[in-house]
């Protein structure tokens, strides 16, 4: 996709608006997802620390080490869930705004 084209026509004041609405509206989603993927990961650090200070302590056994640690996977991977929807869906939401305004 060459981005160098000229654009079919000028916008207009309300559609230049528009399109800067859209753009914002993709951010915020975007850093919605990306405040829930590093809570996802913060967590799933906070469970692997203390799973493996539990075991070194002698607090749990390796069987509960293994259900703490497949918890944390579990925890980190509904954490990127909404970040990789969300980004690919804004790229082919941006990808089709590309190419409305210059094909």
């Amino acid at each position: 996709m060459n981005l160098k084209k000229i654009p079919k026509r000028r916008l207009s004041d309300i559609e230049k608006q528009a399109l800067f609405l859209r753009v914002e509206l993709s951010k915020l989603r975007r850093e919605r997802a990306e405040m829930i993927l590093n809570k996802g990961i913060l967590l799933y650090f906070s469970f692997l620390v203390v799973a493996v200070l539990g075991l070194i302590n002698g607090y749990i056994t390796l069987f509960q080490l293994n259900i703490l640690v497949l918890l944390a996977l579990g925890v980190l991977i509904i954490g990127m869930w909404p970040y990789i929807t969300t980004t690919s869906k804004e790229e082919r939401e941006i990808e089709e705004l590309i190419e409305e305004l210059y094909i």
